[in-house]
């Protein structure tokens, strides 16, 4: 061919990206796997993988002179003086936000890598854009001539299968004679009747294209060259074109359901010149422009470069390639230097499931062996190797897993490193380069986290549970993700400052989960102290509550215990009571499902039905309601409650009780007297009994005499007196009535003393000692009581002794003991006074 090109012919590779015509080439099916390249949809630094490290500072050295046989250690090796190393700076940390850790290795994202961006915005997925129809390369004083356009119909029948032994056809004329080599191109249009109405259009539809016939009639296939002066084509030198061959030809859909069952020009395009085609021989691609003639790559590059679209590749049925001058596609790695996105490209080695090798390699991760080891690097949507710092991302799922890696800038994975990227998160790898996920590492001296996205934590001066850490609680440092060691006992708080619990650190520093110390305390599943009522191993047990400031945690052993109003026992190993009864300092007492002492029930233990208290403690007979009010009440023997509106004999003595059972400490208004008194001067009690010594009537609240000087004891008689009783000070006690024969005579029933005979005189301070020894020898009551007592009881027996001690005010004695209305603050009066 001596066609002048437009521009300098490269010896070089060169690539057009051209469209070509629709199934235009037909190639040898084949199946190829490629397993170092990874194929997704989408650039893989877009979510959640961005994660760029800092140049490496390992680089291959390079002697002067050498050859470097590798192309790949060309590209890897960061411009530099033969034989020298690259100086790489290390950028500090920004200590506003994370002080600098001397425990990492950190790398310059931009030392000796050109163009590369610290942090990278992927470019999205590029697919060149369709070639558009490139005119005829001719010079001046040639002349341009398009294929003829004069189109002669033929029907079906015209074609004639003339050589079936080699698939040959003729096409025959009206007049009988056979289309040759002397008629040129011929533009044929194959319908179904070409006699028909030109009205018909279903009848003259059909295929059409450019055919070619040799001197014996033959319709011809494949490369063919044409000479200048071919009728149907005006060339001015030879020009190969190519008429599709069966081996590529595609059946027709006008042919659809057609009898013939090779292929045919009736029912493929068979022996039609192809036009804008790609032509794979085998072993390269041809292409034929939109005249049908061929044009060679370095013509390719001339027409792409005048247009100013030069990509350095071409487009073939969807897949890229990089042709040499041949049409052979290249493998490996090509530099595109003067493409319209110069960058280094992959196309692969490996033959595609069209059996052609060389397709580019676009929105993969590809891994290739070099001196340094096995090398990943990504190609972009648009094919050019992106050029990045530390990547923390998934590779080839088939071959590494689903797991994250950390690689560095040139695409080495990174072993037992943490590393910073250059989106500012850090990232560390285990011993086969994988990014550690909810894991802890130590780097140097120092223990660090690495959350769900295997980037290091952004904890600072806090304390946080790590669940990749058994869940545990770490203190983190004014270094984000570094951990603070901690030792012995902690107190934990949120990073709102509410404490969340004690922790004990032992000196591995992991705090102790789920287990016993010092056979005291115990640590829950979630590390922090037992406190309060806790379940261990299906045992439960209360232990002695801490708080903000104090720490507690003691397991309590052998004793009841109050809490929040309820009450709980542990038994001689701590283990709390549930659903039995327990005898605690002589009673017994119930605890429920929930350990929870039970109180106020009628319950039966044993056999024996009966009544749990307010104190929760099992009582038969007499049950206490409320000792400061003197309320008590005493169960129906029959097991139905509570006696009420009876009375009963209990002990010797007849009780009265009330409608809601209580027993009745005042029985004035019923029985009157003569009556009986007794006082008891350990329980500070007077008791009125009737005539009968069997009816306990009323119960009146005194003050005996000190030890020093005692109430004597013995049975006397009281004689009404002096309603001002002139007493030791000098004082006065209100409505006197003298115990006859008692001590030296001089010990009498009176209200509490005062300074003067009038009610105005009182001291509040020996007021309030009443129901307590204090006075010389005299019986102290209030007011009220010793003026009943010097109305009623003028010639009555007074029996004085010492009881037994109760410790509850309703077994004072037979009716108990009425409480005190105290004096406070400045009153002098007594309140039980009626003249007050």
């Amino acid at each position: 061919m001596k066609r002048k090109l437009a521009a300098v012919l490269l010896s070089t590779a060169l690539c057009v990206s051209m469209t070509a015509q629709a199934g235009a080439a037909a190639f040898d099916d084949g199946e190829a796997s490629v397993p170092a390249v990874l194929d997704v949809s989408a650039d893989p630094f877009t979510s959640g993988d961005t994660s760029i490290e800092e140049t490496e500072t390992e680089e291959p050295e390079i002697t002067p002179g050498a050859e470097v046989s590798d192309p790949s250690q060309e590209l890897e090796t960061p411009s530099a003086e033969p034989g020298v190393t690259p100086s790489v700076t290390p950028i500090p940390d920004d200590t506003s936000e994370e002080p600098e850790d001397p425990d990492i290795e950190v790398f310059d994202p931009d030392a000796g890598i050109p163009d590369a961006t610290p942090t990278p915005t992927p470019e999205p997925s590029v697919t060149p854009a369709e070639d558009p129809e490139e005119p005829d390369i001719f010079t001046s004083g040639d002349t341009l001539l398009a294929l003829s356009q004069v189109v002669t119909e033929v029907d079906r029948d015209d074609w004639e299968l003339a050589d079936p032994a080699n698939n040959r056809y003729k096409l025959q004329k009206d007049d009988g004679t056979y289309y040759t080599s002397t008629d040129g191109i011929v533009y044929i249009k194959t319908v179904t009747d070409k006699s028909a109405p030109a009205t018909d259009t279903q009848a003259h539809s059909g295929q059409a294209g450019y055919y070619l016939f040799d001197a014996e009639g033959y319709m011809l296939t494949g490369q063919q060259t044409v000479a200048p002066g071919t009728p149907g084509c005006d060339i001015t030198e030879e020009e190969e074109f190519f008429f599709m061959d069966a081996a590529h030809a595609i059946p027709l859909d006008e042919a659809a359901g057609a009898e013939e069952t090779s292929f045919s020009p009736v029912t493929t395009n068979m022996g039609q010149a192809q036009l804008k085609y790609w032509l794979w021989t085998g072993t390269s691609f041809r292409y034929y422009d939109s005249t049908g003639r061929f044009l060679s790559v370095e013509e390719l590059k001339v027409i792409r470069e005048a247009s100013g679209n030069y990509t350095g590749y071409y487009t073939i049925n969807g897949e890229n390639y990089c042709l040499d001058e041949n049409g052979t596609p290249r493998t490996g790695d090509v530099e595109i230097k003067d493409g319209v996105k110069p960058g280094t490209y992959y196309f692969q080695e490996t033959p595609g499931e069209n059996g052609i090798a060389g397709a580019m390699l676009k929105n993969q991760w590809h891994s290739r062996t070099t001196s340094k080891g096995e090398q990943w690097r990504y190609f972009k949507g648009d094919g050019r190797l992106y050029e990045r710092g530390i990547v923390a991302t998934r590779l080839d799922p088939e071959t590494m897993g689903d797991s994250k890696y950390l690689l560095g800038a040139a695409g080495y994975i990174q072993k037992n490193k943490m590393l910073k990227a250059a989106n500012g998160y850090y990232y560390a790898s285990d011993e086969n380069g994988r990014v550690l996920i909810n894991e802890m590492a130590t780097f140097g001296n120092a223990r660090y986290y690495f959350s769900s996205d295997g980037r290091r934590v952004k904890w600072k001066n806090c304390w946080h549970r790590c669940p990749g850490a058994d869940n545990r609680f770490y203190y983190f440092g004014s270094t984000a993700g570094r951990i603070v060691e901690k030792r012995g006992w902690q107190k934990v708080v949120n990073t709102s400052g509410k404490m969340y619990g004690w922790f004990y650190f032992p000196d591995d520093g992991n705090h102790y989960v789920s287990r016993w110390m010092d056979g005291i305390y115990y640590f829950k599943e979630t590390g922090q102290l037992a406190s309060g009522v806790t379940e261990v191993n299906g045992k439960t047990y209360f232990f002695k509550v801490s708080n903000a400031n104090t720490r507690n945690g003691d397991m309590f052993k052998n004793t009841m215990i109050s809490y929040r109003n309820k009450w709980y026992y542990a038994g001689p190993k701590g283990i709390l009571a549930q659903n039995r009864w327990v005898k605690y300092n002589g009673g017994y007492y119930y605890f429920q499902d929930d350990f929870t002492l039970l109180t106020n029930e009628f319950i039966q233990r044993g056999d024996t039905y009966g009544y749990v208290d307010s104190s929760g403690k099992f009582c038969t007979g007499w049950v206490v309601v409320n000792n400061a009010k003197n309320q008590v009440r005493y169960l129906n023997p029959n097991g139905k409650g509570f006696l009420k509106n009876t009375s009963k004999v209990i002990d010797g003595l007849r009780y009265y009780f009330d409608s809601n059972g209580y027993r009745k400490n005042d029985l004035t208004s019923s029985i009157k007297g003569p009556y009986y008194v007794e006082v008891d001067r350990v329980n500070g009690v007077m008791t009125i009994f009737d005539s009968g010594r069997t009816t306990p009537v009323k119960s009146i609240r005194v003050s005996v005499g000190l030890a020093g000087t005692p109430t004597p004891t013995g049975t006397y008689t009281l004689r009404s007196n002096l309603r001002w009783q002139p007493l030791m000070g000098p004082s006065w006690g209100q409505y006197g009535t003298h115990v006859q024969y008692a001590g030296q005579g001089g010990i009498f029933v009176h209200s509490v003393s005062g300074s003067s005979p009038n009610s105005y005189s009182l001291p509040a301070a020996e007021y309030n000692k009443l129901g307590n020894p204090a006075s010389h020898g005299c019986i102290r009551c209030c007011v009220a009581d010793a003026k009943w007592v010097y109305e009623n009881c003028n010639g009555a027996a007074i029996k004085i002794f010492d009881g037994t001690y109760k410790a509850d005010e309703v077994f004072k004695g037979p009716l108990g003991r009425r409480a005190l209305v105290p004096l406070y603050g400045s009153k002098n009066f007594d309140p039980t006074d009626p003249l007050v």
